[in-house]
């Protein structure tokens, strides 16, 4: 009998697709769909998490199982198209239907976000901060948009020796850029410019500061290449089924050469995580080094960190 406790994703999305040869799903259909025919395997994963770490690993499994197919356009789709199945299974394993998908939460987007940062594009590693744990002593409003949803440190030197970051630091060479994210699942018109001065008010003290969506009306989105021009904001619309594309970043930020580390003093007051985010990033300065463990990380991506 199939050990499900130690079935990998890649397997198990092969046999999923196998037991329903030609039809097409979406990643997020493929994740639901995975936590209803392996319970014990995925029983403490996010759909979400799932979906993300089937984008990231999709291109590989395509080189090795020339059976498994994936469409180009977005939202990718995933299918199985051949009649000899390349695993063979000792028991087979009934697969309930794929139902449509509930929509998205913002807490759902965050492991998405993190896939795309710390993804071979670039090496931002990222840390999530819950205004939940935040000691409010401002009273109540008091910390209204202080808080991003998601903050990140950039590694400039990655793949150095240390004595070459030494060497750089020593003659002053910047060594990370700090990033900071606003995240929502759709950006419509009529909101644009409360999510945007939102991201303005929370991230403008990092380097880069970013608005982030999945959904963004073409309407809404000239409104925002407006407000970027005035206050240097940026874009990125998350893709579900490729969280690590890179074309996600719709409007570049205008980069903020010094960080404001008076406004980092005031979150880092209030909250937990982000005390955390600048405790590890002081580390870094000092070690010359990340560790994948200390951030935000979807697993199957630590893995390849």
């Amino acid at each position: 009998m199939l050990n499900l406790k130690v079935l990998s994703l890649r397997d198990a999305v092969l046999q999923f697709l196998q037991s329903h040869p030609g039809q097409e799903f979406k990643s997020r259909e493929l994740a639901d769909g995975l936590k209803l025919a392996f319970p014990v395997r995925f029983a403490e994963k996010d759909p979400a998490q799932i979906a993300a770490e089937i984008g990231a690993g999709g291109p590989q499994w395509l080189v090795k199982y020339p059976s498994l197919h994936r469409s180009e356009e977005a939202p990718r789709r995933y299918w199985w198209s051949s009649e000899a199945s390349s695993i063979e299974l000792a028991d087979p394993i009934p697969v309930p239907p794929v139902v449509e998908a509930p929509a998205q939460s913002e807490h759902a987007l965050y492991p998405l976000l993190a896939t795309f940062l710390i993804s071979r594009h670039r090496k931002i590693f990222p840390k999530r901060i819950d205004e939940k744990k935040s000691s409010n002593t401002q009273g109540k409003e008091g910390n209204k948009w202080l808080h991003p949803d998601m903050v990140g440190l950039e590694e400039l030197a990655s793949g150095w020796s240390y004595e070459m970051k030494t060497l750089s630091a020593k003659s002053g060479a910047p060594q990370a850029k700090l990033w900071s994210f606003e995240v929502k699942v759709d950006v419509p018109r009529g909101k644009v410019r409360e999510y945007y001065f939102q991201a303005v008010s929370n991230s403008s003290w990092a380097n880069y500061g970013y608005l982030v969506a999945v959904n963004i009306k073409d309407d809404a989105m000239t409104e925002l290449r407006l407000l970027n021009e005035l206050h240097g904001i940026g874009v990125i619309r998350l893709n579900p089924d490729n969280p690590a594309d890179d074309s996600a970043i719709e409007i570049p930020a205008r980069e903020r050469l010094e960080v404001d580390w008076g406004t980092c003093n005031r979150i880092a007051t209030e909250n937990k995580d982000f005390l955390r985010f600048i405790q590890l990033t002081a580390h870094f300065y000092d070690t010359k080094a990340t560790s994948p463990k200390e951030w935000d990380i979807p697993l199957d991506i630590a893995a390849q960190v």
